[in-house]
């Protein structure tokens, strides 16, 4: 509801009239329109930043579209936080479900620098928790999870070997629905390495990378 509101804001701004940008946005608004959840905001980060990128677009409006991206992402991240809390209330220290819970309904704010700020220091914190083990099992690899999504420093993986035959993400998403992944690789040789990475195993199982389980590779 807070994404659509503020999209819809920001079309009647920006958009509404101009038939040559209603074209570039007319795949963004059609998302909008049909996302219900905190899950189905990830299309809408990613068609945001393609938009951003045409050099066409004008200065004023890739501004709105950049603080449009910042608060839709902290809007999916505070409702992950939320979430979490609630089914996970047991098992999460009662320091740290106070510092989350006063983090999401903190007031909110239209300054986009300190909308950043609050931001920034939600994902240090979340960070801090995941990196530090303080948050285990199936609570860190969502939260692990979410971060990847929204394109958090040190949650992408690049350049690694395993990406000359499927992306990072493509990969997770996969591991994430069906619980096992299929691609093609160049050579027979490669069937022998260990595609097997810790922050592939913190994304997606539910016990994380310090699970006790090895491993079996299959050519």
């Amino acid at each position: 509801a807070v994404v659509s509101t503020q999209s819809k804001q920001w079309y009647q701004r920006r958009v509404h009239g101009q038939r040559e940008l209603q074209e570039k946005t007319r795949h963004l608004i059609t998302i909008i329109n049909s996302a219900g959840s905190a899950s189905d905001c990830f299309p809408i980060i990613e068609e945001i930043k393609l938009i951003s990128g045409d050099d066409d677009i004008q200065d004023s409006v890739k501004t709105d579209l950049e603080m449009l991206l910042l608060d839709i992402k902290q809007a999916v991240l505070k409702q992950k936080i939320s979430h979490l809390l609630t089914s996970y209330d047991k098992i999460i220290e009662d320091e740290i479900k106070l510092k989350l819970s006063q983090m999401i309904i903190a007031e909110e704010i239209n300054q986009r620098n300190q909308i950043e700020e609050q931001y920034d220091k939600i994902i240090e914190y979340v960070t801090t928790l995941i990196n530090g083990n303080s948050l285990t099992g199936q609570l860190n690899s969502e939260l692990r999870m979410v971060c990847t999504k929204l394109g958090v420093d040190g949650f992408i993986v690049g350049g690694g070997f395993i990406e000359k035959f499927i992306s990072f993400n493509e990969l997770i998403e996969k591991l994430s629905s069906s619980s096992k992944a299929t691609f093609k690789v160049t050579r027979i040789e490669d069937c022998n390495d260990n595609f097997c990475d810790y922050s592939i195993l913190d994304s997606v199982c539910p016990y994380g990378s310090r699970c006790s389980v090895s491993g079996v590779q299959r050519g």
